[in-house]
This record gives structure tokens, sequence and C-alpha cells, in this order.
């Protein structure tokens, strides 16, 4: 009698502002010990982050949201793939600068890790993205044109080839939504991943090699950086040691605010 694998399913099903797991993957220290005894592991984006690309679990096997949902509901069987074909949809909302950094980066994953791009497209509207929270605290966000983005990608599966897409909205601008700053900043990035990071620029630096950093987690910044520049539209508002933009009064009004400390 053939024995199976021992499979776990580890969900985390939480929302932006969740103590673990939610929008930044802080479920990835719990997902490496479960690793160590499963021999097969199935996960979700809750529960991985952009750190697995870098640190990966050999028998992990990540599934977005609806897939994992079909399989426990035993409509769907899932079989073990080494790689995808991933094609990029980006939101036409997107301003034209940042749409190339968005494609320069997709550039640099296909050089440094190996990753299958096939093609990219351009919604044929803005996507209209929304974040909602319920009056109980849980977060979820909506789109307004879906079909647009149906659209695309029908056409990087039938034209690209693509088993996997990704996709990159562009945001809403609301500067009042403390949900919205949060994500946007990274605040719940896992302190594993943060760590394994600052080993590795400290590990650059002692060779003698300069690295640029551009963060919006300036607490961690300011703690690992020589020095710091603060730019304020298209102005280099301060420039200097890093830790000492502390004590700049026009940093700490434009950025900073008055009460953050190290």
């Amino acid at each position: 009698m053939t024995q199976r694998p021992y499979t776990v399913v580890l969900l985390v099903p939480t929302g932006v502002g969740a103590a673990i797991g939610g929008y930044a993957g802080d479920a990835l220290p719990v997902a490496r010990a479960i690793a160590q005894i499963a021999a097969r592991l199935i996960t979700h984006p809750n529960v991985l982050n952009g750190a697995q690309l870098y640190w990966p679990m050999s028998n992990s096997f990540y599934v977005e949201g609806y897939g994992l949902d079909q399989f426990a509901a035993m409509n769907w069987g899932l079989r073990p793939v080494h790689q995808n074909r991933v094609g990029l949809i980006l939101d036409a909302a997107i301003e034209p600068d940042l749409r190339w950094r968005q494609l320069q980066a997709a550039d640099a994953t296909k050089a440094t890790l190996g990753l299958n791009l096939t093609d990219y497209v351009v919604t044929d509207m803005p996507l209209h993205v929304e974040l909602r929270r319920t009056s109980g605290g849980a977060s979820w966000g909506t789109i307004g044109h879906p079909e647009s983005l149906l659209r695309a990608a029908e056409t990087l599966i039938t034209k690209a080839g693509a088993e996997a897409i990704a996709v990159v909205a562009r945001f809403p601008d609301a500067p009042d939504s403390e949900a919205l700053q949060q994500y946007q900043h990274g605040s719940g990035i896992d302190p594993i991943a943060v760590y394994e990071v600052q080993k590795i620029l400290r590990r650059l630096r002692e060779q003698g090699l300069g690295i640029l950093i551009t963060d919006h987690n300036v607490r961690e910044t300011l703690k690992l950086v020589d020095r710091a520049y603060l730019i304020h539209r298209g102005e280099v508002v301060y420039e200097g040691v890093g830790v000492q933009m502390l004590e700049d009064p026009r940093a700490r009004e434009i950025y900073l605010g008055p009460e953050f400390n190290l």
C-alpha cells in the first residue's frame, strides 16, 4: 500500500489590520515551522509574502484564495507545479512613470529570480480599486470594473500562454484612511523578513559596497543607514546622518511628525 505524503493546509483568513497574516504575510514563521514536519504545505497569500521568493520552502505550495476554496470544497484537485508562466496585468489608472517602474521590477524578477514572466497587458479602463471596512473592523477591497480585469486576463491567457496572472492595481488616494496608509507603508511586514534583509545589507556594507535604499519604513531604515535623504515634492529637504533626521524641524513637520522616535 502506497503511503500518501502528509499534507497540511494552512489558512489565515484575515485582512488589513489583522494581528497575524493579513496584508504582508506575517504568518511566514508559522509556515516555516509547519513545513519542517509536513511533507507538503499548501497555503495562500495571507501567509506568505515576497520574502518567500528569497528563502523558499521546497515543500510549500502557494495557492490563490479561490483555488484554495475550491480545493477545500473538493471541487478541484491540486497538482504541484515547479513554475508557472506568469502574465502581468497593470491597472490603466497607474501613472506612466510608475508603470515603467513596475515593468522594471518585473524585469528584475526575471533576471534575479528566474521567474517566467511572459508578457504584460494594461487594462482598457481604470480598475477603480476601493478599500472598505465593516463596523467590526474587517476590511476588504473592491474593483469597480472587474470586466476590464477579465478582458486583460483573457488576452494574456490566449495570446501569451499565461498559466498564472499577477495584477498591479492603483490604490485610491485616501490620506485620511489609517488602514490604507498602513498598507501603503508596509507596516505589516513580518519581523523575521526585516531582520534577514538587514543582515544581508550589513554584510554588503562591511564589504565596502554602497547601497541605496528607498523605503517608507523610516524607523527601520534610519537604524541601518549611514546617511539619509528626505525628498518632498521633488525637493531634498534633509541630507545628513541618518539618525540626526529626528532633530531636523522641517523633517518632523512634513514627514516624521512631533512624536516620532526610534
